[in-house]
């Protein structure tokens, strides 16, 4: 499951299951994946995350109980490259293969207009690119192989792209 922004487990009528706690267990993880800080709270303290993954420093996250985790992976962003503003194309297997790469951040006023086939192909360690709204042109393959990815996306055309070709994706 994957959240961008805060989450609350609220303690309620406890219908059919006779529980109302969270209690995630097996191969079940949650990613916080905002951008910016969020917060997490559970009304019970007996509830929990079973995996609970932050794509941001730990100190961007309010938890409430704390550890309210079984396992906790934090991801520290290294390897993140930031599009120069005047870039217009991202030119075919531009990235591809790049296991280093974790995000791909543009920044305010950029111009990018076009991802061509394969640019992003098997970085099979990112897992962010941020798409803004100038985009409209981007080929079908350009993110193939890349397993864990999140496009935050500026409009309705990025966002289509996420759907149909299956890739998690977050609305800005």
């Amino acid at each position: 499951m994957y959240i961008g922004g805060n989450f609350r487990q609220v303690t309620g009528n406890t219908g059919y299951y006779g529980s109302s706690n969270f209690s995630a267990s097996g191969n079940h993880k949650v990613v916080l994946c905002g951008n910016a800080p969020q917060s997490v709270h559970f009304d019970s303290t007996s509830s929990h995350f079973n995996t609970l993954e932050l794509k941001q420093p730990i100190s961007q996250y309010a938890f409430d109980p704390d550890g309210c985790w079984n396992t906790l992976i934090q991801l520290e962003v290294s390897n993140v490259y930031t599009l120069p503003k005047a870039l217009t194309t991202i030119e075919a297997e531009a990235f591809a293969g790049d296991d280093r790469l974790q995000a791909v951040r543009v920044p305010t006023g950029a111009k990018l207009k076009t991802i061509k086939a394969g640019a992003f192909k098997n970085c099979e360690q990112l897992y962010e690119v941020t798409l803004p709204s100038t985009v409209t042109s981007i080929a079908a393959d350009a993110f193939d192989g890349c397993l864990y990815l999140t496009l935050y996306v500026y409009n309705d055309y990025c966002q289509q792209y996420a759907i149909d070709n299956g890739i998690h994706y977050v609305r800005k």
